[in-house]
Parts: C-alpha cells; structure tokens; sequence
C-alpha cells in the first residue's frame, strides 16, 4: 500500500492534494484560479469597493462630528455605553458580595 503525502496540521493529518505536473510551481491552473483577466477584473472591483466604503466610512464620521444632530446621535451612544458599564460593574459587585456571604 502507497503512502500518501501529508502534514500535520491543528493535531490532524491531512493529505497533501496532487499538483498537477501541466501547472507551474508555485501556480495553480487556470481551472482552480481563473484566468488573468478575471483576476485582474476581480482586483479593480475589490480596489473601488474599498474606496467607496471609505469615502462612505468619512462621510458618516464627517456627519457625527460636524452636525448638531451627529453629535446628538453620538452623545445618545456614549450615556447607553455607560449605562451598560454601570449595570456591568453593579452586576460585578452584586456577583461578589453574594460570593462573600456564602
């Protein structure tokens, strides 16, 4: 019986997958990654996603900062934040007094 190659990997062996001898070392096949032009298309996209968010991403923080209404919804934000921390750290106390008195 032949033995595969393999690695151990997070405590399981896992076979090694055949390369295939047409592709070139370090490459995959056009099958498995698509061909250049699509590569290419795919990275252009992903380049102007990203910059559309980011100029989103500005805009929305331009907003809170710079508008009353922004500062309004950040300030409503920051006291649930500390309602929260407040509640928290009261749970905490809570947790331990009723710890003490066992």
């Amino acid at each position: 019986m032949a033995e595969k190659k393999g690695h151990f990997e997070k405590g399981k062996w896992l076979e090694d997958e055949e390369i295939s001898e047409d592709a070139a070392p370090g490459q995959g096949t056009d099958e498995d990654n698509g061909n250049i032009e699509d590569f290419d298309e795919k990275v252009a996209e992903l380049k102007s996603s990203i910059s559309k968010n980011l100029t989103d991403l500005f805009g929305v923080g331009k907003a809170l900062i710079t508008t009353e209404k922004g500062r309004e919804h950040l300030a409503k934000k920051v006291k649930k934040a500390e309602e929260k921390i407040d509640k928290t750290i009261e749970d905490i106390a809570e947790g331990f007094e009723k710890a003490l008195k066992k």
